[in-house]
């Protein structure tokens, strides 16, 4: 899908490195991180001989005492209010709301994972929106429920409501928290926790991240990046758990994304690896299937996660928030950027994203 209408002209960020996109960014190019031990959860250390305790990065101060939709709620509200401090969306017009849409990326609501539903959710939606006084139309809000897949789906979707033009502007807001008990409890059984006894296993974080996506003819913010291209492809729900599956569907997703800019060269990869064998091998298969011609041997790779766990619904959004600052701040390396993600269950998708002129 071709998205060269969209400029990303704003962001708001809350993660374990603090709020702010430009600290945070900032905090990710250095390479800061704030692991933690979370509250009572322990793992076994079969050297010591003792249980010790599971470390991860949960955004101290904010989310403590919250479970599910709570920990959303927190993440999501900072994030969004940061968006609203970056791009000054007070100072917009009453009239550009009327055609802003607004896009919810969350995690799948998997019975094994959760126990809400998602009339629970539709209404988190409304209070944040009013928390936020943003008088988005209620036809224009739009629901992912979909992990690391959502966000290239909201993509789809607001390119395409965007190129129409039924909208001139969209927020896209995710969110996720592998933290709260129910995750952590579906993470250690399903062993993807990192530990002692399993270092191939992630350690979980929480983020909450808030795009402005516009039609460069209707800008109000300060366009950072332009969206070139987004890339997806299915995996088969069989293959999803094997190395295999996931990376013939990454692969397919990114050259998807490559064809629509004519494999013009990439200088920086931004993924969603996490220390998971099977997210490694599918990034590895994926290499040998893209053409060396537009992922040279000495691209810049970048893994937020090294930095703020596992972010889950929000890695895509991350990646393309640190992308859209390296290219304001001059950091990012000549040719485009690539941001790919690889999801547990659904669509792996890519976006290549370019300096805004």
């Amino acid at each position: 899908m071709s998205t060269s209408s969209l400029k990303l002209s704003g962001m708001g960020m809350m993660t374990s490195l603090g709020q702010g996109a430009e600290s945070v960014c900032a905090a990710i190019r250095c390479g800061l991180s704030r692991p933690r031990p979370i509250g009572d959860v322990v793992v076994w250390d079969a050297d010591a001989q003792d249980e010790v305790p599971l470390i991860g990065h949960p955004v101290e101060g904010v989310t403590e005492g919250f479970q599910g939709l709570g920990r959303w709620s927190r993440l999501a509200r900072l994030a969004l209010s940061d968006l609203i401090r970056y791009s000054a969306l007070e100072a917009w017009p009453g009239e550009a709301w009327k055609r802003c849409g607004f896009l919810f990326c969350a995690p799948s609501l998997a019975p094994d994972r959760f126990s809400f539903h998602l009339a629970e959710t539709a209404l988190l939606i409304e209070r944040l929106l009013q928390a936020a006084k943003l008088p988005i139309p209620v036809e224009s809000r739009l629901f992912f429920p979909l992990g690391e897949s959502a966000t290239w789906m909201a993509l789809k979707a607001a390119g395409q409501h965007l190129s129409s033009g039924r909208w001139d502007r969209a927020l896209l807001l995710s969110v996720d928290s592998l933290l709260d008990t129910s995750s952590l409890r579906w993470l250690a059984e399903t062993r993807r926790l990192k530990g002692p006894e399993h270092p191939v296993g992630l350690m979980p974080g929480e983020a909450g991240v808030c795009l402005l996506l516009e039609n460069p003819r209707r800008c109000l913010g300060r366009p950072e990046a332009t969206l070139l291209a987004v890339g997806m492809a299915e995996a088969p729900e069989e293959a999803l758990s094997k190395a295999r599956g996931t990376g013939q569907a990454l692969s397919r997703a990114i050259n998807e994304a490559l064809t629509l800019t004519r494999h013009a060269p990439v200088g920086t990869v931004i993924g969603n690896l996490n220390g998971e064998e099977h997210r490694a091998s599918a990034w590895g298969l994926a290499l040998t299937q893209t053409p060396r011609s537009a992922l040279p041997s000495d691209v810049r790779e970048v893994w937020p996660a090294v930095n703020l766990g596992d972010v889950g619904a929000a890695s895509a959004a991350v990646g393309m928030c640190y992308a859209a600052r390296s290219m304001t701040r001059r950091h990012a390396r000549p040719g485009h950027t690539l941001v790919w993600g690889v999801s547990d269950h659904g669509a792996q998708g890519a976006v290549l994203l370019d300096s805004p002129t």
